[in-house]
């Protein structure tokens, strides 16, 4: 199976029409189109599934950059990240520590935990 990232996907932009854009280059298994837990509002990218990976190759190749509603989709085989955002190289073992950072209005106790910062107002 092979997964392609679609992003910058338009919020009028329904699945339908990200079905019918990709069934044009081969068979679509499945659309994940992600949506918002709370509001149900589509979150602007989905996920492809197509069952040959030379036809996702191709779309990839043809869609990328594309525009769709407005806006150029950002077409790449999923799991590899692009542009600013890219992956962060991973720091060796041994260099790796614990970064520990203040949050405004809590302190942290003796035992790690926080709490949060209770001011004495003079009562």
């Amino acid at each position: 199976m092979f997964k392609i990232y679609v992003g910058n996907i338009s919020y009028q932009t329904p699945q339908r029409a990200v079905e019918k854009l990709f069934s044009t280059y081969g068979l679509v298994d499945e659309i994940i189109y992600v949506c918002d837990e709370k509001s149900g509002e589509p979150r602007g990218f989905a996920f492809v599934l197509m069952p040959d990976e030379s036809q996702g190759r191709s779309a990839i190749a043809e869609l990328d950059g594309r525009k769709v509603n407005g806006r150029p989709l950002a077409v790449s085989e999923a799991g590899q990240r692009r542009g600013k955002k890219g992956a962060v190289p991973a720091m060796a073992a041994t260099s790796q520590r614990t970064v520990r950072r203040n949050i405004r209005g809590a302190r942290a106790s003796d035992s790690g935990a926080r709490r949060p910062f209770r001011r004495n107002r003079g009562d």
